[in-house]
């Protein structure tokens, strides 16, 4: 017997077999209550976790009464196995707590790293800080807040610098026990493996096995089993889908197994999609099989929405000889997106597997935007669409920004400047991109991101208040991407040309009449110089991984599925030509639209500027640009006032002097944010009798309350300012001076 399942039984006391098995059923009745209810702590002894344990105690007691019976170690490992769904699925982590620690879900320890998260980027760290650079942040933190004399938030920010330092040992009220994750998955097949070879010839015990043994990447051992139970049960989906995933695993899917393993994997996908239609009353009813280690086609199972993913990327080169009812790559795309947006509305815990979701998602949305966009007649809109909801997704993910995301945003936003290079809002969100990732790592081998954005910036601006179809601006043509992809485009014609050319050849030598050749296609939405006809064919696309070279540095294969050949559409003159925007789209209306005009081009022109030169004078022209377009815009006065403050701080003051001043019942924290600043430049350079002054102190006392000004209010008592603090006590109270109340704590403050 093992050591840790001998421990099991210790401190418990023994009965019958059979009540052994009804305690166990009773306690997983109750997990499964406690999993399916949101709360923020779980009362000692009460938890997901205390339930399984005590099943792992009556089926381990269980086993010690009747060692020969397979189904007891089975259920056993199940049992275990279900740790580490509770752990990764249900976010249930067992703590040790000593007295005095704070108590506190995941959803508040996660809101609290996001907030350290923005706090470092705001002092110039990277997302993923160490330990010691996060509490170096909230120290700059702490003492800026202080500085501006706002104490009720530099002291949360010291709470959370306490938090924070109590993870590095400092402190040690809270300290996690090490993950056990993986320690349960290696007992729970060591289970399974005891019930195997109690009956070797059990299609379920295989199944299993050979199913943790994929999961550990021992691929080898996993086919043995896996071949074995579909041996004794050939038309079960689950089996199959596990297969088909390691057969397509297995030298890079291209044994000869490989058609089977298609269809294996597609029946799998058409059993879920099935299961969610109609779900299996024997699967609700039955309380061991809620368990997920039981429930294969569940949103629940990564492994599973990760292998239609592979399906679908794999499906772009697919074998010969597949069935007629084999499902289309971008068919198969589409339901890993659909299904996996709909696994990670259930997840209930955001930890690592959802991550994993949430990156499969985005690849799934890219794989298909790849497709669309190299289509022979692109639709302008539906790419357009495309881009602007895959860029939405990446600017509010979850993930931590890495460079493959900031280079995924950038590759996304490229494409849909491809499709329609005179789209204002499509210049712009692409001179965001770049922004954003020279923001992510701004060294100089990465300036030409800062200087590509500036003349997208200049390119939305220049477009504005024209047609967004046309000639692609000058703006455009000057960056190094650009000419690379458009040398690209005019090769890949070129040599759709020459293939043209040969075949009509071909044609005529055999005897055949020559048809007379059909004038250049138009380029299509995207630029896409073609031949005048292409052979019907099917679309032979690359899937991310795959060995035919992709656009970009990711690795990922370009999809250009060749469609059936068209008529020829006329050219548009100059406008036809590769990288232009020809208005022609699947779903184009007659009139081509007109850019607007933006200050938000303006406002990303200055700031890209300011990156390049802080003391720029064109940035400060766009920045005051900007305010008279839009003065209602907190950026664009806090950002330029940034650029003074280090040269001409009192000017700063001018400037924030230039919003709007709308009434105090009104205002938002975002208003007072300017007033707290021009208080606390005054303050700062002691110009206590500027005008400016109390209308200021009124206005963010009345929004941040008392205790944001109570340092500002020990100053001027201390220069004797009684009469600027008069008033400023009855603007904050919305009274005159010569209350009654007011003039007798003017009093006890000796100020009258």
């Amino acid at each position: 017997v093992r050591a840790w399942e001998k421990k099991l039984r210790e401190h418990a006391a023994e009965g019958n077999v059979e009540k052994h098995l009804t305690r166990a059923k009773n306690e997983i009745i109750n997990y499964k209550e406690l999993v399916s209810k949101t709360v923020s702590y779980y009362e000692d002894g009460n938890s997901p976790l205390d339930a399984l344990h005590k099943t792992a105690v009556d089926y381990a007691l269980a086993i010690k009464l009747k060692p020969k019976d397979p189904e007891l170690h089975f259920h056993l490992g199940v049992v275990l196995e279900e740790h580490y769904s509770a752990a990764v699925i249900y976010g249930v982590v067992k703590k040790i707590e000593e007295e005095g620690a704070e108590k506190l879900n995941a959803a508040e320890v996660s809101g609290r790293n996001d907030e350290i998260a923005s706090i470092c980027r705001l002092h110039g760290f990277k997302v993923d800080a160490t330990l010691q650079q996060q509490l170096k942040a909230l120290d700059m933190e702490y003492h800026q807040l202080k500085e501006q004399g706002q104490s009720s938030k530099s002291d949360y920010i010291q709470m959370l610098y306490n938090w924070k330092a109590q993870q590095a040992g400092k402190d040690g009220k809270l300290k996690p026990v090490v993950s056990d994750e993986q320690k349960y998955i290696e007992w729970s097949l060591l289970k399974y493996m005891d019930a195997l070879s109690l009956q070797p010839q059990s299609w379920q015990y295989n199944f299993h096995v050979g199913r943790l043994l994929l999961f550990q990447k021992n691929n080898a051992a996993a086919l043995r089993h896996l071949q074995m139970a579909l041996a004794q049960k050939p038309a079960d989906p689950s089996i199959r889908f596990y297969a088909g995933l390691l057969v397509l695993d297995q030298d890079g899917g291209l044994g000869p197994q490989t058609r089977y393993a298609i269809q294996y994997l597609q029946q799998g996908l058409e059993q879920l999609l099935t299961n969610l239609q109609t779900p299996d009353e024997n699967l609700l009813s039955d309380e061991i099989s809620f368990l997920q280690p039981l429930n294969t086609f569940s949103l629940l199972n990564i492994q599973l929405l990760k292998g239609i993913f592979r399906l679908g990327t794999f499906l772009f080169n697919p074998p010969a000889g597949l069935p007629e009812k084999t499902m289309a790559p971008e068919q198969v795309l589409h339901f890993a997106a659909d299904l996996a947006s709909r696994s990670l509305c259930k997840y209930p815990y955001r930890g690592t597997l959802s991550q994993d979701l949430e990156w499969m998602l985005i690849e799934a949305h890219f794989t298909l935007l790849e497709l669309l966009a190299h289509q022979q007649l692109v639709n302008e809109d539906l790419v357009t669409k495309r881009c602007q909801s895959l860029s939405a997704l990446l600017k509010n993910t979850n993930l931590h920004i890495n460079a493959e995301i900031l280079e995924m945003q950038r590759m996304v936003c490229q494409l849909r400047v491809e499709t329609t290079p005179c789209n204002s809002n499509a210049l712009y969100m692409l001179g965001l991109a770049l922004m954003f990732e020279y923001d992510n790592e701004p060294i100089n081998k990465n300036r030409y991101l800062v200087e590509d954005a500036c003349l997208c910036f200049r390119a939305s601006i220049s477009m504005e208040n024209k047609p967004v179809v046309g000639i692609p601006p000058v703006e455009l043509t000057k960056q190094q991407w650009w000419r690379e992809w458009k040398m690209d485009e005019t090769l890949k014609a070129q040599q759709q040309q020459q293939q043209q050319q040969q075949q009509q050849q071909q044609i005529g030598q055999r005897g055949a009449a020559p048809s007379a050749p059909a004038p250049p296609r138009a380029g299509a939405a995207r630029g896409r110089a073609a031949a005048a006809k292409a052979p019907p064919a099917k679309a032979v696309t690359a899937g991310r991984g795959a060995a035919a070279p992709g656009r970009g540095g990711r690795g990922r294969g370009a999809a250009k599925p060749t469609a059936p050949a068209k008529a020829p559409e006329k050219a548009t003159g100059k406008d036809a030509a590769p990288g232009t925007s020809s208005g022609i789209s699947l779903g184009a209306k007659p009139a081509p639209a007109i850019n607007p005009v933006s200050f938000a081009y303006r406002l990303g022109l200055a700031r890209a500027l300011s990156r390049i030169d802080e003391s720029s004078v064109e940035a400060q022209n766009y920045y005051n640009e900007v305010i008279k377009m839009a003065p209602e815009v907190h950026d664009a006065y806090i950002e330029l006032a940034n650029l003074l403050l280090k040269t001409n701080p009192l000017q700063a003051v001018e400037i924030y002097s230039k919003f709007p001043v709308k009434p105090i019942t009104i205002q938002t924290f975002d208003d007072a944010f300017i007033t707290g600043e021009i208080v606390r430049l005054l303050m700062k350079y002691e110009k206590y009798d500027d005008k400016r002054l109390g209308p200021n102190l009124i206005a963010y006392g009345r929004i941040m309350g008392l205790a944001a000004i109570e340092s500002y209010i020990n100053t001027l008592d201390r220069k004797m300012k009684t009469e600027l603090l008069m008033k400023v006590y009855a603007g904050i109270h919305d009274k005159p001076i010569e209350d009654k109340e007011l003039q007798a704590f003017f009093t006890f403050k000796h100020w009258i």
